[in-house]
């Protein structure tokens, strides 16, 4: 996967804030929810971000930076 991939780079900005909502960040990056879902499972698969359910009531998906991810987040502007 390409860095340069539509709305990739704005997924990692984001994510340089902390865990998110899925659903927030389909609104934040504003397009549709299967290419940000795609997107996310891109940069899953590149151990670049992961997916966590959260344990408590209302179970959330959330998704947040790995380490590696997090190195590469300080590069995007």
């Amino acid at each position: 996967m390409k860095l340069d991939e539509k709305y990739t780079l704005t997924i990692l900005y984001v994510l340089r804030n902390g865990p998110i909502q899925k659903t927030d960040l389909i609104n934040i990056v504003a397009s549709s929810s299967d290419t940000v879902k795609k997107r996310v499972d891109h940069l899953v698969e590149e151990g670049l971000v992961q997916e966590v359910r959260e344990n408590q009531r209302p179970f959330r998906k959330m998704v947040r930076l790995t380490e590696k991810g997090k190195r590469i987040s300080c590069w995007v502007v």
